[in-house]
Protein backbone atom coordinates (compact mmCIF):
# COMPACT_ATOMS: atom_id res chain seq x y z
CA UNK A 1 0.00 0.00 0.00
CA UNK A 2 1.39 3.34 -1.21
CA UNK A 3 0.85 5.97 1.50
CA UNK A 4 0.33 9.38 0.26
CA UNK A 5 1.74 13.12 1.48
CA UNK A 6 -0.34 15.51 1.26
CA UNK A 7 2.17 18.21 2.66
CA UNK A 8 5.70 17.95 3.78
CA UNK A 9 4.59 18.52 7.41
CA UNK A 10 3.26 14.94 7.42
CA UNK A 11 6.64 13.18 5.89
CA UNK A 12 7.74 12.61 9.21
CA UNK A 13 4.44 10.76 10.36
CA UNK A 14 4.94 8.54 7.01
CA UNK A 15 8.60 7.74 7.51
CA UNK A 16 7.64 6.67 11.05
CA UNK A 17 4.83 4.45 10.47
CA UNK A 18 6.59 2.63 7.83
CA UNK A 19 9.51 2.16 9.93
CA UNK A 20 7.57 0.70 12.71
CA UNK A 21 5.83 -1.66 9.78
CA UNK A 22 9.27 -2.71 8.59
CA UNK A 23 10.29 -3.39 11.96
CA UNK A 24 6.98 -5.43 13.12
CA UNK A 25 7.26 -7.42 9.44
CA UNK A 26 11.01 -8.20 10.85
CA UNK A 27 9.62 -9.81 14.12
CA UNK A 28 6.08 -10.12 14.91
CA UNK A 29 6.23 -12.02 18.05
CA UNK A 30 9.27 -10.28 20.63
CA UNK A 31 9.63 -12.28 23.13
CA UNK A 32 8.11 -12.08 26.88
CA UNK A 33 11.86 -11.93 27.81
CA UNK A 34 12.52 -8.81 25.66
CA UNK A 35 9.27 -7.44 26.19
CA UNK A 36 10.25 -7.59 29.99
CA UNK A 37 13.58 -6.11 29.51
CA UNK A 38 12.05 -2.90 27.52
CA UNK A 39 9.84 -2.19 30.79
CA UNK A 40 12.63 -2.24 32.72
CA UNK A 41 14.70 0.00 30.95
CA UNK A 42 11.50 2.25 30.82
CA UNK A 43 11.65 2.02 34.32
CA UNK A 44 15.21 2.93 35.13
CA UNK A 45 14.89 5.94 32.45
CA UNK A 46 11.38 7.17 34.47
CA UNK A 47 13.38 6.89 37.50
CA UNK A 48 16.36 8.63 35.83
CA UNK A 49 14.37 11.86 34.68
CA UNK A 50 12.20 11.75 38.38
CA UNK A 51 13.42 15.69 38.50
CA UNK A 52 12.74 16.89 35.27
CA UNK A 53 9.35 15.38 35.20
CA UNK A 54 8.00 17.44 38.42
CA UNK A 55 10.45 20.46 36.49
CA UNK A 56 8.39 19.91 33.34
CA UNK A 57 5.01 19.27 35.04
CA UNK A 58 5.62 22.91 36.52
CA UNK A 59 6.56 24.94 33.96
CA UNK A 60 3.97 23.87 32.28
CA UNK A 61 0.59 24.26 34.66
CA UNK A 62 2.34 24.50 37.89
CA UNK A 63 1.41 21.09 39.17
CA UNK A 64 2.99 20.33 42.64
CA UNK A 65 6.32 17.83 42.55
CA UNK A 66 4.08 15.84 45.15
CA UNK A 67 1.32 15.38 43.20
CA UNK A 68 3.92 15.03 40.06
CA UNK A 69 5.68 12.08 42.04
CA UNK A 70 1.78 10.62 43.20
CA UNK A 71 -0.13 10.96 39.92
CA UNK A 72 2.01 11.03 37.58
CA UNK A 73 5.57 8.81 38.16
CA UNK A 74 3.82 6.47 40.92
CA UNK A 75 0.94 5.04 38.76
CA UNK A 76 3.72 4.35 35.82
CA UNK A 77 6.05 2.25 38.22
CA UNK A 78 3.05 0.48 39.51
CA UNK A 79 1.73 -0.34 36.26
CA UNK A 80 5.63 -1.67 35.11
CA UNK A 81 6.13 -3.57 38.24
CA UNK A 82 2.47 -5.78 38.09
CA UNK A 83 3.42 -6.33 34.02
CA UNK A 84 6.73 -7.69 34.96
CA UNK A 85 5.39 -9.74 37.57
CA UNK A 86 2.28 -11.43 35.49
CA UNK A 87 3.51 -10.70 31.75
CA UNK A 88 4.41 -14.74 31.51
CA UNK A 89 1.27 -15.77 32.84
CA UNK A 90 -1.19 -13.40 31.45
CA UNK A 91 0.91 -14.21 27.71
CA UNK A 92 0.29 -18.23 28.05
CA UNK A 93 -2.09 -19.96 25.73
CA UNK A 94 -4.90 -20.27 27.30
CA UNK A 95 -7.44 -23.63 27.25
CA UNK A 96 -10.77 -23.36 25.84
CA UNK A 97 -13.20 -26.50 26.62
CA UNK A 98 -14.66 -28.36 23.47
CA UNK A 99 -18.65 -29.35 23.42
CA UNK A 100 -19.68 -32.23 22.44
CA UNK A 101 -20.13 -31.96 18.59
CA UNK A 102 -16.26 -31.63 18.33
CA UNK A 103 -14.80 -34.30 20.13
CA UNK A 104 -11.26 -34.98 19.20
CA UNK A 105 -10.13 -31.51 19.36
CA UNK A 106 -8.73 -28.79 21.34
CA UNK A 107 -8.83 -25.48 21.62
CA UNK A 108 -7.34 -22.24 23.22
CA UNK A 109 -6.77 -19.19 22.80
CA UNK A 110 -3.36 -17.02 22.51
CA UNK A 111 -2.90 -12.98 22.69
CA UNK A 112 -0.85 -11.66 19.91
CA UNK A 113 0.55 -8.21 19.13
CA UNK A 114 -1.78 -6.16 17.04
CA UNK A 115 0.84 -5.11 14.72
CA UNK A 116 1.63 -0.93 14.35
CA UNK A 117 -0.20 0.81 17.01
CA UNK A 118 -1.09 5.40 18.03
CA UNK A 119 -1.34 6.67 21.39
CA UNK A 120 -2.61 10.17 21.56
CA UNK A 121 -2.01 10.94 25.19
CA UNK A 122 -3.86 14.38 26.43
CA UNK A 123 -2.07 17.57 28.37
CA UNK A 124 -3.59 16.82 32.10
CA UNK A 125 -1.47 13.60 33.20
CA UNK A 126 0.87 13.71 29.96
CA UNK A 127 3.10 11.44 31.92
CA UNK A 128 0.61 9.01 33.35
CA UNK A 129 -1.42 8.81 30.08
CA UNK A 130 1.09 8.89 27.69
CA UNK A 131 3.28 5.95 29.37
CA UNK A 132 0.20 3.65 31.13
CA UNK A 133 -0.93 2.77 27.35
CA UNK A 134 2.72 2.45 26.20
CA UNK A 135 3.45 0.38 28.87
CA UNK A 136 0.41 -2.09 27.86
CA UNK A 137 1.06 -1.77 24.33
CA UNK A 138 5.10 -2.69 24.10
CA UNK A 139 4.18 -5.48 26.80
CA UNK A 140 1.75 -7.14 23.75
CA UNK A 141 4.65 -7.04 21.65
CA UNK A 142 3.43 -3.81 19.63
CA UNK A 143 5.25 -1.47 17.30
CA UNK A 144 4.40 2.32 18.68
CA UNK A 145 3.97 5.94 17.44
CA UNK A 146 3.44 8.00 20.87
CA UNK A 147 1.72 11.27 19.87
CA UNK A 148 1.92 13.39 23.43
CA UNK A 149 -0.12 16.71 23.82
CA UNK A 150 1.11 19.75 22.59
CA UNK A 151 -0.29 22.06 25.15
CA UNK A 152 2.54 20.60 27.42
CA UNK A 153 5.38 21.60 25.60
CA UNK A 154 7.98 21.47 28.30
CA UNK A 155 6.54 17.65 29.12
CA UNK A 156 6.32 16.79 25.94
CA UNK A 157 10.08 16.86 24.53
CA UNK A 158 10.63 15.38 27.53
CA UNK A 159 8.52 12.24 27.11
CA UNK A 160 10.82 11.72 24.04
CA UNK A 161 13.82 12.10 25.96
CA UNK A 162 12.62 9.44 28.28
CA UNK A 163 11.75 7.16 25.74
CA UNK A 164 14.96 7.34 23.26
CA UNK A 165 16.90 6.73 26.87
CA UNK A 166 14.74 3.29 27.05
CA UNK A 167 13.90 2.05 23.20
CA UNK A 168 15.24 2.60 19.88
CA UNK A 169 13.67 4.08 16.78
CA UNK A 170 12.61 0.69 15.77
CA UNK A 171 10.25 -0.01 18.78
CA UNK A 172 8.43 3.47 19.99
CA UNK A 173 9.12 6.55 18.25
CA UNK A 174 7.58 9.98 19.74
CA UNK A 175 6.09 12.73 17.24
CA UNK A 176 5.76 16.12 18.78
CA UNK A 177 3.29 18.42 16.43
CA UNK A 178 0.10 19.91 16.95
CA UNK A 179 -3.31 19.09 15.36
CA UNK A 180 -2.25 19.04 12.10
CA UNK A 181 0.40 16.13 12.79
CA UNK A 182 -2.65 14.62 14.47
CA UNK A 183 -4.52 14.03 11.83
CA UNK A 184 -2.12 13.03 9.31
CA UNK A 185 -1.31 10.26 11.80
CA UNK A 186 -4.86 9.40 12.18
CA UNK A 187 -5.05 8.93 8.30
CA UNK A 188 -2.70 5.84 8.35
CA UNK A 189 -3.79 2.29 8.82
CA UNK A 190 -2.59 1.40 12.28
CA UNK A 191 -3.39 -1.41 13.56
CA UNK A 192 -4.85 0.29 16.54
CA UNK A 193 -5.49 3.91 18.00
CA UNK A 194 -5.56 4.73 21.27
CA UNK A 195 -6.79 8.03 22.52
CA UNK A 196 -7.24 9.94 25.37
CA UNK A 197 -8.85 13.24 25.33
CA UNK A 198 -12.50 15.29 25.40
CA UNK A 199 -15.85 13.57 23.36
CA UNK A 200 -15.28 16.31 20.37
CA UNK A 201 -12.02 15.27 19.57
CA UNK A 202 -12.87 11.22 20.13
CA UNK A 203 -15.74 11.67 17.65
CA UNK A 204 -13.23 12.87 15.28
CA UNK A 205 -10.80 10.13 15.90
CA UNK A 206 -13.23 7.46 15.44
CA UNK A 207 -14.91 8.88 12.12
CA UNK A 208 -11.18 9.03 10.69
CA UNK A 209 -10.39 5.62 11.42
CA UNK A 210 -13.11 4.65 10.39
CA UNK A 211 -11.79 5.41 7.05
CA UNK A 212 -9.17 2.41 7.28
CA UNK A 213 -11.32 0.02 9.75
CA UNK A 214 -8.56 0.63 12.83
CA UNK A 215 -9.89 -0.32 16.29
CA UNK A 216 -9.85 2.56 18.62
CA UNK A 217 -9.99 2.76 22.45
CA UNK A 218 -11.41 6.65 23.51
CA UNK A 219 -11.17 7.26 26.83
CA UNK A 220 -13.06 10.18 27.42
CA UNK A 221 -14.58 11.80 30.77
CA UNK A 222 -17.70 13.54 31.06
CA UNK A 223 -19.53 14.59 34.06
CA UNK A 224 -19.37 12.66 36.77
CA UNK A 225 -21.36 12.83 39.55
CA UNK A 226 -20.95 12.91 43.70
CA UNK A 227 -24.22 11.36 44.88
CA UNK A 228 -24.47 11.42 48.76
CA UNK A 229 -26.83 9.81 50.83
CA UNK A 230 -28.68 11.14 54.40
CA UNK A 231 -27.08 8.39 55.89
CA UNK A 232 -23.48 9.66 55.81
CA UNK A 233 -20.31 10.92 57.97
CA UNK A 234 -20.79 14.23 56.50
CA UNK A 235 -17.28 15.75 57.49
CA UNK A 236 -15.70 12.55 56.11
CA UNK A 237 -17.52 12.49 52.55
CA UNK A 238 -16.60 16.00 52.44
CA UNK A 239 -12.94 15.37 53.13
CA UNK A 240 -12.54 12.97 50.19
CA UNK A 241 -14.51 14.90 47.51
CA UNK A 242 -12.21 18.32 48.15
CA UNK A 243 -9.42 15.92 47.53
CA UNK A 244 -10.67 14.67 44.49
CA UNK A 245 -11.68 17.80 43.51
CA UNK A 246 -8.05 19.83 43.90
CA UNK A 247 -5.83 17.29 42.27
CA UNK A 248 -4.74 18.74 39.62
CA UNK A 249 -6.92 21.54 39.96
CA UNK A 250 -10.05 19.36 38.82
CA UNK A 251 -8.62 18.87 35.73
CA UNK A 252 -9.25 15.65 36.02
CA UNK A 253 -11.30 13.07 33.65
CA UNK A 254 -12.78 11.24 36.60
CA UNK A 255 -12.96 14.25 38.83
CA UNK A 256 -15.92 15.04 40.81
CA UNK A 257 -17.75 17.38 38.23
CA UNK A 258 -21.70 18.47 40.62
CA UNK A 259 -22.86 17.42 43.76
CA UNK A 260 -25.86 15.51 44.33
CA UNK A 261 -27.25 15.83 48.09
CA UNK A 262 -30.06 15.88 49.75
CA UNK A 263 -31.36 19.41 50.84
CA UNK A 264 -31.10 19.35 54.97
CA UNK A 265 -27.09 18.89 54.18
CA UNK A 266 -26.27 21.41 51.95
CA UNK A 267 -25.42 24.09 54.68
CA UNK A 268 -23.55 21.40 56.39
CA UNK A 269 -21.46 20.21 53.46
CA UNK A 270 -20.80 23.96 52.88
CA UNK A 271 -19.56 24.78 55.74
CA UNK A 272 -17.38 21.56 56.05
CA UNK A 273 -16.12 22.47 52.69
CA UNK A 274 -14.64 25.47 53.36
CA UNK A 275 -13.00 24.40 56.66
CA UNK A 276 -11.33 21.45 54.79
CA UNK A 277 -9.25 24.19 51.90
CA UNK A 278 -8.81 26.51 54.83
CA UNK A 279 -6.94 23.49 56.54
CA UNK A 280 -5.12 22.15 53.33
CA UNK A 281 -4.10 25.72 52.22
CA UNK A 282 -5.17 28.31 54.66
CA UNK A 283 -6.81 31.93 53.66
CA UNK A 284 -4.61 32.28 49.96
CA UNK A 285 -5.05 29.23 48.41
CA UNK A 286 -4.12 30.48 44.84
CA UNK A 287 -1.07 31.31 46.32
CA UNK A 288 -0.34 28.03 47.62
CA UNK A 289 2.91 26.34 46.26
CA UNK A 290 0.57 22.71 46.44
CA UNK A 291 -2.23 23.69 44.40
CA UNK A 292 -2.02 23.51 40.80
CA UNK A 293 -2.94 26.09 37.83
CA UNK A 294 -4.95 25.48 34.64
CA UNK A 295 -3.20 24.59 31.83
CA UNK A 296 -4.06 27.86 29.95
CA UNK A 297 -5.43 31.26 29.52
CA UNK A 298 -8.20 30.15 27.35
CA UNK A 299 -8.97 27.29 29.53
CA UNK A 300 -8.96 29.57 32.44
CA UNK A 301 -11.16 31.73 30.73
CA UNK A 302 -13.74 29.00 29.32
CA UNK A 303 -13.91 28.35 32.99
CA UNK A 304 -15.30 31.91 34.67
CA UNK A 305 -17.67 32.29 31.88
CA UNK A 306 -19.37 29.16 32.69
CA UNK A 307 -19.23 30.60 36.37
CA UNK A 308 -20.67 33.63 35.34
CA UNK A 309 -23.61 32.51 33.12
CA UNK A 310 -24.82 30.37 35.79
CA UNK A 311 -24.72 32.94 38.33
CA UNK A 312 -26.89 34.57 35.72
CA UNK A 313 -29.46 32.06 35.55
CA UNK A 314 -29.92 32.10 39.55
CA UNK A 315 -26.81 29.99 40.87
CA UNK A 316 -25.29 31.79 43.63
CA UNK A 317 -21.62 31.53 45.15
CA UNK A 318 -20.82 30.07 48.83
CA UNK A 319 -18.43 32.57 48.51
CA UNK A 320 -16.12 35.10 46.85
CA UNK A 321 -13.87 33.70 43.69
CA UNK A 322 -10.70 33.62 44.44
CA UNK A 323 -8.04 33.28 41.33
CA UNK A 324 -4.77 34.73 40.27
CA UNK A 325 -4.49 35.52 36.60
CA UNK A 326 -0.75 35.10 36.31
CA UNK A 327 -0.07 31.93 37.83
CA UNK A 328 -4.04 30.86 36.23
CA UNK A 329 -4.87 29.65 39.65
CA UNK A 330 -8.38 29.28 40.76
CA UNK A 331 -9.50 28.35 43.83
CA UNK A 332 -12.39 25.60 43.79
CA UNK A 333 -15.72 27.46 43.01
CA UNK A 334 -18.61 26.06 45.00
CA UNK A 335 -21.92 26.89 43.50
CA UNK A 336 -25.28 26.77 45.17
CA UNK A 337 -28.99 26.83 44.23
CA UNK A 338 -27.60 24.93 40.69
CA UNK A 339 -30.61 23.66 38.25
CA UNK A 340 -30.31 20.86 35.71
CA UNK A 341 -30.54 23.37 32.70
CA UNK A 342 -27.56 25.69 34.13
CA UNK A 343 -24.71 26.49 31.70
CA UNK A 344 -22.12 24.54 34.29
CA UNK A 345 -24.51 21.72 33.88
CA UNK A 346 -24.26 21.29 30.14
CA UNK A 347 -20.69 20.65 29.36
CA UNK A 348 -17.87 18.76 31.41
CA UNK A 349 -16.10 21.47 33.74
CA UNK A 350 -12.94 19.94 34.11
CA UNK A 351 -11.91 21.97 36.32
CA UNK A 352 -12.08 23.55 40.11
CA UNK A 353 -15.95 24.63 39.54
CA UNK A 354 -18.42 22.16 41.39
CA UNK A 355 -22.77 22.61 41.61
CA UNK A 356 -24.66 21.95 44.30
CA UNK A 357 -28.24 19.97 43.11
CA UNK A 358 -30.23 19.34 45.98
CA UNK A 359 -33.08 16.74 46.23
CA UNK A 360 -35.88 16.03 48.39
CA UNK A 361 -36.68 12.26 47.74
CA UNK A 362 -34.37 10.16 45.71
CA UNK A 363 -36.92 8.20 43.74
CA UNK A 364 -37.80 11.93 42.34
CA UNK A 365 -34.03 12.18 41.31
CA UNK A 366 -33.39 8.94 39.68
CA UNK A 367 -35.42 9.28 36.60
CA UNK A 368 -33.62 12.34 36.33
CA UNK A 369 -30.29 10.48 36.44
CA UNK A 370 -31.44 7.40 34.51
CA UNK A 371 -31.41 9.69 30.93
CA UNK A 372 -28.03 11.65 31.82
CA UNK A 373 -25.19 10.77 29.36
CA UNK A 374 -23.12 8.01 31.10
CA UNK A 375 -20.22 9.40 32.65
CA UNK A 376 -16.74 7.84 33.45
CA UNK A 377 -17.27 7.63 37.02
CA UNK A 378 -19.84 7.40 39.59
CA UNK A 379 -19.21 8.07 43.09
CA UNK A 380 -22.11 6.98 45.59
CA UNK A 381 -21.32 7.97 49.40
CA UNK A 382 -24.41 6.14 51.68
CA UNK A 383 -23.99 3.63 54.72
CA UNK A 384 -27.06 1.92 52.77
CA UNK A 385 -26.52 -0.79 50.14
CA UNK A 386 -30.03 -0.47 49.24
CA UNK A 387 -29.37 3.52 48.38
CA UNK A 388 -26.10 2.30 46.61
CA UNK A 389 -27.82 0.08 44.51
CA UNK A 390 -30.67 2.32 43.73
CA UNK A 391 -28.47 4.71 42.63
CA UNK A 392 -25.84 2.55 40.43
CA UNK A 393 -28.93 0.59 38.59
CA UNK A 394 -30.13 4.34 37.75
CA UNK A 395 -26.95 5.93 36.82
CA UNK A 396 -24.52 3.69 34.45
CA UNK A 397 -21.16 4.65 34.25
CA UNK A 398 -17.47 3.60 32.85
CA UNK A 399 -16.55 2.51 36.86
CA UNK A 400 -17.91 3.17 40.34
CA UNK A 401 -16.24 4.34 43.35
CA UNK A 402 -18.50 3.64 46.75
CA UNK A 403 -17.84 5.85 49.81
CA UNK A 404 -14.62 7.37 48.49
CA UNK A 405 -13.38 9.24 44.86
CA UNK A 406 -11.01 7.43 42.52
CA UNK A 407 -10.10 4.48 44.09
CA UNK A 408 -11.55 2.54 41.25
CA UNK A 409 -8.87 4.00 39.17
CA UNK A 410 -6.13 3.63 41.93
CA UNK A 411 -6.79 -0.31 41.80
CA UNK A 412 -5.19 -1.21 38.61
CA UNK A 413 -6.21 -4.42 38.81
CA UNK A 414 -9.35 -3.34 37.53
CA UNK A 415 -10.40 -2.40 34.00
CA UNK A 416 -10.37 1.66 33.64
CA UNK A 417 -12.36 2.69 31.00
CA UNK A 418 -15.56 4.35 29.47
CA UNK A 419 -19.43 3.71 28.74
CA UNK A 420 -20.89 4.81 25.56
CA UNK A 421 -20.15 8.66 25.85
CA UNK A 422 -17.26 8.44 28.16
CA UNK A 423 -15.29 5.94 25.88
CA UNK A 424 -14.83 2.72 24.97
CA UNK A 425 -12.11 -0.13 25.73
CA UNK A 426 -10.14 -0.28 28.73
CA UNK A 427 -6.49 0.04 30.47
CA UNK A 428 -4.88 -0.91 32.90
CA UNK A 429 -2.92 -4.29 33.69
CA UNK A 430 -4.27 -7.18 31.84
CA UNK A 431 -7.29 -5.38 30.46
CA UNK A 432 -4.61 -2.85 29.01
CA UNK A 433 -2.75 -6.05 27.57
CA UNK A 434 -5.59 -7.60 25.85
CA UNK A 435 -6.50 -3.41 24.32
CA UNK A 436 -3.47 -3.85 22.57
CA UNK A 437 -3.10 -8.23 21.30
CA UNK A 438 -5.86 -9.95 19.13
CA UNK A 439 -7.23 -12.54 21.17
CA UNK A 440 -6.36 -15.20 18.06
CA UNK A 441 -8.76 -18.77 18.86
CA UNK A 442 -7.36 -21.97 18.05
CA UNK A 443 -8.75 -25.52 17.55
CA UNK A 444 -6.77 -28.48 16.66
CA UNK A 445 -8.02 -32.11 15.02
CA UNK A 446 -6.27 -34.29 17.58
CA UNK A 447 -8.06 -37.41 16.35
CA UNK A 448 -8.22 -39.12 13.26
CA UNK A 449 -12.28 -39.42 13.07
CA UNK A 450 -14.05 -35.56 12.99
CA UNK A 451 -17.68 -35.41 14.49
CA UNK A 452 -18.20 -32.76 11.71
CA UNK A 453 -18.37 -36.14 9.33
CA UNK A 454 -21.81 -36.90 10.80
CA UNK A 455 -22.81 -33.30 8.81
CA UNK A 456 -21.35 -34.38 5.23
CA UNK A 457 -24.12 -34.45 2.21
CA UNK A 458 -25.58 -36.79 1.85
CA UNK A 459 -28.48 -36.55 4.48
CA UNK A 460 -29.85 -39.70 5.26
CA UNK A 461 -32.11 -40.70 7.93
CA UNK A 462 -29.25 -41.98 10.16
CA UNK A 463 -27.71 -38.09 10.24
CA UNK A 464 -31.59 -36.66 10.52
CA UNK A 465 -31.83 -38.74 13.66
CA UNK A 466 -28.04 -37.66 15.18
CA UNK A 467 -28.69 -33.86 14.46
CA UNK A 468 -32.25 -34.46 15.56
CA UNK A 469 -30.71 -35.71 18.94
CA UNK A 470 -28.13 -33.49 18.99
CA UNK A 471 -30.72 -30.48 18.97
CA UNK A 472 -32.34 -32.25 21.86
CA UNK A 473 -29.24 -32.53 23.45
CA UNK A 474 -28.87 -29.22 23.57
CA UNK A 475 -32.61 -27.47 24.09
Amino acid sequence: MELMVDNEKNVNAIWAFEHLRTSYYGNPFPSVSNRIEGLKRLRKSLLAHREQIQNALFQDFRKPPFESDASELLVCLMEIKSMIKHLNRWSEKQAVSSNITLIGTRSYTILEPKGVVLIFSPWNFPINLSFVPLISAFAAGNKIILKPSELTSHTSKLIEKIVKQAFTDDEIIVLNGGVELAEDLIKLPFDHIFFTGSGKNGKRVMQMAAQNLTPVTLELGGKSPVVIDQKVNLKQVVERVAHAKIINAGQVCISPDYIIIHKDLVDEFIILWKQQLFNWFGDHMVAHQDYCGIIDSKHYHQLLDLVNQSLDEGAELVEPIELDSRTLKIKPILLRNVNWNAPVMQVELFGPVLPIITYSNIEELLPKMMILDRPLCLYVFSKRESFIKQVMNVCRSGGVSINNCLINFCNLDLPFGGNHQSGMGYSHGKYGLETFSHVRSVSKQVFFFSTLKLFYPNYSKLKQKIKNLTINLFS
